[in-house]
């Protein structure tokens, strides 16, 4: 037998009844040996086209029999006979139900990666996740759930690992001021857009509700030692050799809760950072 996390999401129609619909249709679903469900709670749209309406958003603890590709398709067939369409990423939706979780399982198939990579950085998924499995391992950082929702209730700090290309440089800066964070660079100082140096040292993590986004962080030697990040970022697609590339992403591996991104899709980079930085937010 084993344990599954499941997260729903709907904002199309009315939402807390959707995800009614949807936890009942996995109640009787015949692979179902025990199923716990949060609270549904109220979350405002991340990542996705501007205008979108609030999200109900909840998690269900699901004990099976079944594989996680069986899992998987019964997520599918579940949103299907509820109305789900798939038009644009992170868009609007009549319901949309993931597998986050399932034991201590780590694999990449087609279609389907556990854990989500996006789950450990995402307060929709931990806030009503930490309700029903705040004992559950995410098995890529080793944090439990309980771990990761501490982490993310104190997130200020985002951490940029290796040097980047011109181009995906831009997107960082961009990113940042998309979401409204700080950006520290090379030296522990940058100019900001209104002309204001930036000093990041250990009293600034005393500042109320003051968010910093850094770059230029995971060297040998980082430039900033306080806080420690509560995410970090690394990316494929640039300039560094094979060798390095992998030592870099196993030190990433270690720290935390982390993103490998494509350097090379600026565009979608920026976009993901800036959705990264603002789901972390406790306004979010």
């Amino acid at each position: 037998m084993a344990t599954c996390l499941i997260g729903l999401g709907s904002n199309l129609g009315e939402p807390s009844k959707n995800l009614d619909s949807a936890a009942s249709c996995l109640r009787k679903w015949d692979g179902t040996i025990r199923l716990e469900a949060s609270e549904w709670v109220q979350t405002a749209p991340i990542g996705g086209p501007e205008g979108q309406s609030t999200f109900a958003n909840g998690a269900i603890r699901l004990e099976t029999d079944r594989s996680p590709r069986e899992v998987l398709e019964t997520l599918l067939e579940t949103e299907q006979s509820l109305g789900r369409k798939r038009r644009t990423r992170w868009g609007p939706r009549t319901v949309d139900l993931d597998l986050l979780l399932y034991d201590d399982l780590q694999m990449v198939e087609d279609g389907l990666t556990i854990p989500h990579p996006w789950m450990a950085i995402r307060r929709f998924v931990l806030q009503p996740a930490v309700q029903v499995a705040p004992d559950m391992t995410h098995p890529d950082t080793g944090w439990t759930i309980k771990r990761l929702w501490e982490n993310l209730q104190a997130a200020r700090y985002i951490a940029i690992a290796g040097v980047l290309p011109g181009p995906a440089r831009q997107s960082v800066v961009a990113a940042a001021k998309d979401a409204g964070a700080t950006l520290v660079s090379e030296g522990n100082s940058v100019e900001c857009p209104e002309g204001t140096a930036v000093k990041f040292s250990p009293n600034a993590k005393d500042e109320s509700k003051k968010y910093f986004f850094v770059s230029d962080f995971w060297e040998e030697k980082p430039a900033v030692e306080d806080p420690t990040p509560n995410l970090v970022i690394a990316f494929s697609g640039t300039e560094s050799d094979a060798e390095e590339q992998s030592r870099l992403f196993e030190r990433v591996r270690k720290s935390g809760p982390f993103l490998f991104l494509d350097a090379r899709d600026t565009k979608r980079l920026q976009h993901d950072i800036a959705a990264a930085i603002t789901g972390m937010k406790p306004d979010a």
